[in-house]
């Protein structure tokens, strides 16, 4: 169905898989290509995610984040800052929709807690970050390689195309460590929580994350993935 495909800027195109779930593709694929993502999506819908309902996470066996501390360093407990009386609606809408993925979850007793840094991003939707510069600087840092960017243009210099896979919160994919989970305790006006999974701002997130990608295509790097 045509109707599926709409035009999206100069360079690309939209393509609706299902009601609320499309894909941008650039203009230099045919038509029978735009078809054949959809039919690709529409087979395998447990492979993609456009929320946070939809994550289905990394295998806790082949990789988790753990939070190891220097131990000359003592536990701190930032003060609760206020927030614009005016966000706080976004707030609880995007905490409960984390609270139900399983992403983050109450507690009570932590010896780590920092503040909530809300972000708007639009009218309607809100990015929770938390101040985690206390617990990074005492996080013992991970030296895992990462990609070099110009190594990589380097190799696909001179491809016909290439794509653009980007993982839907990505580092909300990966567990945290059950016993330094607690360390993630941030502070709201409805109360403390902590993460199961990987937040954004996190020490050493970069590298779990790496670590985990290049484990879960390993038999694919520099074959068909960089």
């Amino acid at each position: 169905d045509k109707a599926n495909i709409q035009v999206k800027g100069e360079d690309s195109v939209s393509i609706l898989v299902e009601e609320g779930k499309s894909l941008q593709v650039g203009k230099v694929t045919t038509e029978r290509e735009r078809y054949e993502f959809i039919q690709l999506c529409q087979e395998f819908p447990d492979v993609f995610a456009w929320s946070y309902e939809d994550l289905k996470g990394f295998n806790p066996e082949l990789a988790q984040h753990t939070i190891e501390l220097d131990l000359s360093t003592k536990p701190i407990r930032q003060k609760q800052r206020p927030f614009n009386p005016h966000m706080e609606p976004l707030m609880r809408k995007e905490l409960n929709k984390l609270i139900e993925s399983r992403i983050i979850f109450p507690i009570k007793h932590s010896s780590w807690v920092a503040n909530l840094v809300p972000f708007r991003k639009n009218s309607e939707e809100i990015r929770l970050c938390v101040d985690f510069r206390n617990l990074n600087r005492a996080s013992l840092k991970d030296h895992y390689p990462l990609p070099s960017m110009d190594q990589i243009l380097q190799v696909v210099a001179g491809s016909e195309r290439f794509s653009l896979l980007d993982g839907y919160s990505g580092y909300n994919q990966v567990m945290v460590k059950e016993e330094d989970q607690f360390k993630t305790t941030f502070t709201t006006k409805w109360g403390t929580y902590a993460y199961r999974k990987i937040p954004f701002g996190l020490s050493n997130a970069r590298a779990t994350f790496q670590r985990a990608m290049d484990m879960a295509f390993k038999d694919l790097i520099n074959n068909m993935v960089l």
